[in-house]
């Protein structure tokens, strides 16, 4: 269980296993990510559903997790991160819609994504797995 001394590393722990699933997903059907993305720059009401959840997300991890070492602090940062993003996507849809779909934009692009997408989650694992075995 989740305790106030452990809470950033399970967070980070989260983070870890979506972007290493992501980035899995991103190898295995690099179309479908760029399809999602102009979908989500199609469809307003996806786009403010997204801006919704991004941003409900980052503003509870921000909320729940204590500033108290390395790790919770790169925790909030990305919590604070995930509520510009969504703020973005409620305040400027067509913005980010045309970012998402540049950023996803051709095979290597993906692949670059992918890969950067599975050594951040790994790290992000690794750091939370360390942090979860120190004494607290």
């Amino acid at each position: 269980m989740a305790n106030a001394s452990n809470i950033s590393a399970w967070i980070a722990l989260a983070f870890a296993l979506y972007s290493i699933a992501a980035g899995i997903g991103l190898l295995g059907a690099p179309g479908r990510w760029k399809r999602m993305a102009l979908e989500l720059d199609q469809s307003a009401a996806l786009g403010f559903l997204t801006g919704i959840m991004v941003f409900a997300l980052g503003t509870a991890i921000v909320l729940v997790n204590p500033c108290n070492d390395w790790l919770s602090f790169l925790v909030s940062a990305i919590g604070v991160g995930m509520v510009l993003e969504g703020l973005a996507f409620l305040a400027l849809p067509r913005f980010m819609g045309r970012l998402s779909r540049s950023l996803l934009d051709g095979d290597r692009l993906n692949r670059l994504w992918a890969g950067l997408a599975i050594l951040i989650g790994a790290g992000l694992g690794l750091a939370a797995i360390v942090h979860l075995q120190l004494p607290h």
